[in-house]
C-alpha cells in the first residue's frame, strides 16, 4: 500500500521545507511532449508530489507548472517514482527540482520563507 506524504523518511522532511497544498497544476512531460492536468499533494524545497492519472518513470522530467502570486512557474524536475494508489486509477508521483531558473527560484525561496513564519 502506497504511504501518506508524511510518511516520507524523517531525513528527507527536515532538509527542506514542505507544505500541503492542494492545487490544480500542469504537468509538461518532456520526454512524451504531453501536458497533463493534476493536482498537488505538497510543494516543498526540494521538489513536489502530485497526484495524475498517468504513470511517470524515474528520471523522467517534467515541468510543473504551478499557479502563485497571480502569475504561473514553471518548475523543471526529474521523477523520483510514480506509485499507483489503491483503489484509484492515479498515480502518486515525487519530482525533485531540477535547474531552476533564478524567478522560480526566489518563488520556491519566498514560499519556503512564507512557510517557516506560518508554523512560529
Amino acid at each position: 500500500m502506497d504511504q501518506p506524504p508524511s510518511a516520507s523518511a524523517p531525513s528527507e522532511r527536515r532538509k527542506h521545507w514542505r507544505v500541503r497544498l492542494d492545487i490544480l497544476i500542469y504537468v509538461k512531460d518532456v520526454d512524451r511532449q504531453r501536458e497533463i492536468s493534476g493536482h498537488s499533494e505538497d510543494v516543498g524545497g526540494g521538489g513536489a508530489r502530485f497526484i495524475s492519472k498517468f504513470e511517470f518513470k524515474p528520471g523522467d522530467l517534467v515541468h510543473m507548472v504551478i499557479p502563485a502570486f497571480m502569475k504561473t512557474y514553471q518548475f523543471p524536475g526529474e521523477v523520483l517514482d510514480s506509485k499507483g494508489i489503491e483503489y484509484f486509477k492515479e498515480y502518486r508521483t515525487r519530482v525533485k527540482w531540477i535547474d531552476l531558473t533564478p524567478e522560480s527560484s526566489i518563488i520556491r525561496n519566498l514560499l519556503g520563507f512564507i512557510c517557516t513564519i506560518g508554523k512560529k
